[in-house]
C-alpha cells in the first residue's frame, strides 16, 4: 500500500511538473499579433507593413517598399527603429537598391532580449534615400581602338580594358569598372558611340536598351560595349576608331526622404485566433 501511494505521489509530481513546464513553454511562444496597418504612400514611395507579431524573444514584420519614380531608391533596413518602452532596437540588413518602378519585400526580426512580447510598440521607417540617375556625365577620355593605353580614370571611376575583339562588322570591348570615389557611381550602358576617322559615329548595339547600374564605393563591375558598322562603310577589323563615352559615367548623392512612424497595437481577436 505504501509503495502504491509513493508511486502515485511520484506520478502526480511528474504530471504537475510537466504541465507547469508546458505552460511556461507555451507562454514563451505566445504571440501578440498587431492590428493591420494602412500603407503609407507619397509621390516617391509606398511602404506596406504586414504580419506584425511579437513573441518574448523577437518582433517580426514583413515590409514592402515600392519605388514610384524613374530614379533609384536606396532602402536601408538597418536604420529602421523598433521602439519599445524598454528601449530601441535595429536589425542587421544590407542596403537594398530598388530599381525605377520596382519594389522589394523583406522579412525583418528583432533579437537580443526577452521583452518583446508587448501589446503596443512603434516602428520608425526613416531609411529611404532617393538617388537620381539623371546626372550630368563625367568627362571621360576617348578610348582608342585598337588601344593605345588599356586604362584611364574619370572622376571616381577607374576603368581598365580586359578584352577586345575586332571583326569585320563588329567590335566588342570588355572593361572592368571600379568605383574608387566616395559617393555612388552610376554606369549607364547604351549611351556611348564608336567614332571613325572620318568623324562618323555609331551607337552601341544596345542603345535602345539603356540600363543604369549603381556602384557603392569600392564596388567593381564588368562593362561590355558592342558596336556594329556596315561593311560598306568600313572594315572594323582594320579600322582606327575611338569610343566616345558621352554620359556613360556619372556620380550621384543619395538624398534622405522623410520617413513615417507606424504605431502597432495588439489585435485581441487575431491574437487569440493565431494562438489556438
Amino acid at each position: 500500500m505504501k509503495n502504491n501511494l509513493a508511486l502515485i505521489a511520484v506520478l502526480s509530481f511528474t504530471m504537475i511538473s510537466s504541465f507547469t513546464f508546458a505552460q511556461k513553454e507555451s507562454k514563451k511562444k505566445h504571440e501578440n499579433h498587431y492590428r493591420k496597418q494602412a500603407p503609407v504612400e507619397t509621390d516617391v514611395y509606398k511602404i506596406k507593413i504586414e504580419d506584425a507579431h511579437s513573441q518574448a524573444k523577437f518582433t517580426s514584420i514583413r515590409i514592402t517598399v515600392t519605388n514610384k519614380t524613374s530614379d533609384f531608391l536606396i532602402f536601408k533596413p538597418s536604420e529602421i527603429v523598433f521602439k519599445y518602452d524598454h528601449g530601441d532596437y535595429n536589425v542587421e540588413e544590407k542596403e537594398i537598391r530598388i530599381k525605377p518602378k520596382g519594389s522589394v519585400t523583406r522579412s525583418l526580426k528583432t533579437s537580443g532580449g526577452k521583452e518583446f512580447h508587448v501589446k503596443n510598440m512603434s516602428i520608425v521607417v526613416n531609411c529611404l534615400y532617393l538617388l537620381s540617375i539623371d546626372e550630368e556625365g563625367i568627362a571621360a577620355p576617348d578610348f582608342d581602338l585598337p588601344a593605345s593605353v588599356d586604362n584611364f580614370k574619370a572622376g571616381g571611376f577607374e576603368v581598365s580594358l580586359k578584352k577586345l575583339v575586332k571583326k569585320t562588322d563588329e567590335t566588342v570591348a570588355s572593361f572592368s569598372v571600379v568605383n574608387a570615389g566616395n559617393d555612388y557611381a552610376i554606369v549607364t550602358n547604351g549611351k556611348s558611340t564608336v567614332k571613325l576617322e572620318d568623324d562618323r559615329e555609331f551607337l552601341t548595339s544596345d542603345s535602345n536598351r539603356v540600363n543604369a547600374k549603381i556602384l557603392n564605393p569600392g564596388d567593381e563591375m564588368n562593362l561590355t560595349v558592342i558596336y556594329k558598322v556596315p561593311v560598306s562603310i568600313t572594315d572594323m577589323q582594320f579600322a582606327n576608331m575611338k569610343i566616345i563615352w558621352k554620359n556613360t559615367f556619372s556620380e550621384s548623392t543619395a538624398v534622405k526622404l522623410a520617413g513615417h512612424t507606424f504605431k502597432l497595437e495588439i489585435d485581441p481577436g487575431l491574437t487569440m485566433g493565431k494562438n489556438n
